[in-house]
């Protein structure tokens, strides 16, 4: 899978650097490239994290995979450094959700400064090396690599747990929600397991909407300024857009495969035809975008902003949340009514 590739190429990347070869460089951008392709694999899985995913609250599958929004590069420096100074005594399966995931992988693989990112030296100060800021540039780069193959090997390693909790040997997720009100151990009713899968895609509202696009663009009253360009998704990576496109996706295979023929069953073929029409036009807006999230929302202009709409594009981060917008107000209405499903709490009282 994708995270294999990723430990690979990372593993190959780390090679390079204990040597200081020319290869350096040409190694990063293999490393690089190859997360983009695992973090969008993710981020289509992503409107899918229900089951397995979220077994285990805050320290989930999912969590350890990709904790964003709770993310800290001050975390992730602490974490190489205790890996640093006692590698044989550092245990993985021991560490924070915000020490570890592909958003680790984003800073230690992006960031180009060496220097840590907390408040002070005190969680990044080694009893072996000292402070961490002191230390040469090679051995920096050398003990962020280092730290940075242990954490995509652990990412591997969940994403293999998570396949094997879906579709492994004997009572396995898939059994569950195939078997769901009548021998399923886990679903008393089909609709119970109907509305958990409904209730995931409202990640594309809450998240994708409200948490990714309307607070970077000073829309969501989270945003205490014009707009908050450093709120964005992808601070490292510039991929917030590439990872909002993939989320797009991830719902529209989920919607179409399966979810619908249960509204054409009620009737209703038209809600998904018109959310298929609609979540297409705002990838291809992605597709057109021009440049990154964190450049549109910089300087926004207030009044263009609360004027844009998917038709009149004055602001296009603006303009991409009316995209957005439009697929999860069907979404919040017509399609859960259509299907007889329930409004997640965290969706709830969200009148945008």
């Amino acid at each position: 899978n994708q995270a294999l590739s990723l430990a690979n190429a990372i593993d190959a990347y780390c090679d390079e650097v204990a040597i200081s070869s020319a290869n350096v460089a040409s190694t990063l951008a293999t490393a690089q490239s190859t997360w983009q392709a695992a973090m969008t694999a993710w981020q289509q899985a992503e409107v899918m994290n229900f089951g397995p995913s979220f077994d285990g609250g805050n320290n989930s599958i999912r969590e350890r995979i990709y904790s964003w929004p709770a993310k800290s590069s001050c975390f992730v420096d602490g974490a190489l450094v205790d890996y640093d100074d006692d590698t044989a005594g550092f245990d993985i399966n021991s560490q924070t959700p915000r020490r570890i995931g592909l958003d680790a992988l984003e800073y230690l693989l992006y960031s180009n400064d060496l220097d840590h990112t907390c408040s002070t030296d005190s969680s990044t100060t080694s009893p072996t090396n000292g402070a961490w800021n002191i230390r040469t540039d090679a051995d920096r780069s050398l003990a962020r690599c280092e730290y940075a193959k242990i954490v995509a090997n652990d990412v591997a390693a969940q994403i293999t747990a998570l396949l094997d909790d879906w579709q492994g040997a004997g009572d396995n997720y898939f059994q569950q929600l195939s078997t769901a009100g009548s021998t399923s151990s886990r679903y008393s009713s089909a609709t119970e397991a109907l509305n958990e899968i409904s209730d995931a895609l409202f990640y594309l509202d809450t998240e994708v909407k409200d948490m990714k696009i309307a607070e970077p663009a000073g829309i969501s009253a989270d945003c205490a300024s014009t707009s908050c360009p450093e709120t964005v998704e992808s601070t490292y990576a510039n991929q917030s857009l590439a990872n909002i496109k993939a989320n797009l996706q991830g719902f529209l295979a989920v919607l179409n495969n399966g979810m619908d023929d249960l509204l054409e069953d009620a009737g209703q073929g038209n809600i998904a035809s018109t959310m298929t029409t609609d979540i297409n036009a705002a990838i291809a807006n992605i597709d057109n975008f021009g440049t990154t999230l964190v450049a549109s929302v910089t300087g926004i202009n207030e009044a263009d902003c609360t004027n844009s709409t998917s038709d009149n594009r004055l602001e296009e981060a603006c303009a991409l949340h009316a995209d957005v917008k439009k697929v999860t107000d069907v979404l919040k209405t017509d399609f859960v009514t259509a299907l007889t499903l329930a409004i997640p709490q965290s969706a709830e009282g969200d009148n945008d």
